[in-house]
């Protein structure tokens, strides 16, 4: 179970800003997930409002999306609920995982570096995650729960920020560069430019 909480800054220029990470192992019920959940959003909701919560909807994770715990908190504290189907759409040119390179490249995304072993260690983790991310790898075999998480909350972001631009007039600063392969019918992934 991965938790990422993330802050969106427009001004000056559009930043997604990861202020916590909470990752658990082993966890057995969704009361033991949701208890995760509550206790980010909470510590979240002391400097400022979670106004999304994104829960992948795969599997047993559609019954997390449903369960009255969730209804509860959305109520009290608010948020909207938004769920997430992954399936090829991580290896999209436009919104796959690797898109997310453009923000980084960009430094949209900022990952925060502080003097304290907790910060360094958690963010440690995901950036050893991200560099180690290849398409086509199965969770299984490659830990990439925090890459996907990351992926969750940037998919709403540049959303929002492409909504916020084209409803401005201004289409201009949110530009995709592209990554260098694309997707085929049968899901294979190949460089761009090669011969199929």
């Amino acid at each position: 179970n991965c938790i990422i909480a993330c802050e969106q800054r427009t001004d000056p220029t559009p930043k997604l800003i990861i202020r916590a990470i909470r990752e658990a192992k082993n966890l057995r019920t969704n009361e033991q997930i949701m208890q995760e959940l509550n206790q980010v959003i909470a510590l979240m909701n002391q400097t400022g409002r979670v106004t999304d919560v994104v829960i992948e909807t795969m599997n047993f994770q559609r019954g997390l999306a449903r369960d009255e715990r969730l209804l509860e908190m959305r109520q009290h504290y608010g948020f909207a609920m938004r769920e997430h189907l992954t399936g090829w759409n991580k290896y999209d040119e436009d919104i796959g995982v690797a898109s997310m390179v453009t923000s980084f490249i960009k430094r949209e995304i900022e990952l925060p570096w502080a003097e304290d072993d907790t910060t360094r260690t958690e963010i440690g983790e995901l950036v050893r995650q991200l560099k180690a991310w290849r398409p086509g790898a199965r969770g299984t075999k490659l830990r990439q729960d925090r890459v996907m998480a990351l992926w969750f909350v940037w998919i709403l972001w540049r959303s929002r920020w492409k909504q916020t631009n084209q409803s401005s007039g201004n289409n201009g600063s949110f530009q995709r560069q592209g990554v260098p392969w694309r997707g085929t019918k049968t899901g294979l992934i190949i460089p761009v430019g090669a011969k199929i």
